[in-house]
C-alpha cells in the first residue's frame, strides 16, 4: 500500500462547508438580508470573525483527481481520504 500525504489550499464558497455538516455555514455565516434572486441561500456575513483557524475532526473519502493542461492524461488518486481538515471563515463566503 503506497501512502502520500498532501497538503492543498484552496479558496472554496462558503457553502462546501455542507459537506461536512448541514448545520455548520449557517452556523458560522448570516444572510445579507437583501433577499438574492440569484442565489436565495447566499451567506455572505461571517458571524464571529475573532474564531480564526477551525479544525475539523473526522476523515473523508475524496475522489481526487489532478488535472495537468498541458497533457491529456489525468492522475487518479484511488480510495484518497481528507482529514486534519482546517478553515478560517472570511467574510463575503470565501472558506480558504
Amino acid at each position: 500500500m503506497l501512502a502520500l500525504d498532501l497538503k492543498i489550499t484552496t479558496d472554496l464558497p462558503n457553502t462546501s462547508l455542507d459537506r461536512l455538516s448541514p448545520t455548520l455555514r449557517r452556523s458560522l455565516y448570516d444572510a445579507d438580508g437583501t433577499n438574492d434572486l440569484i442565489d436565495p441561500d447566499n451567506t455572505p456575513h461571517l458571524r464571529n470573525p475573532q474564531l480564526g483557524t477551525l479544525h475539523w475532526s473526522g476523515s473523508f473519502p475524496a475522489d481526487l483527481t489532478f488535472r495537468d493542461s498541458g497533457h491529456d492524461d489525468d492522475l487518479p488518486f484511488i480510495d484518497a481520504k481528507l482529514d486534519r481538515i482546517t478553515f478560517v471563515p472570511k467574510a463575503g463566503g470565501t472558506v480558504p
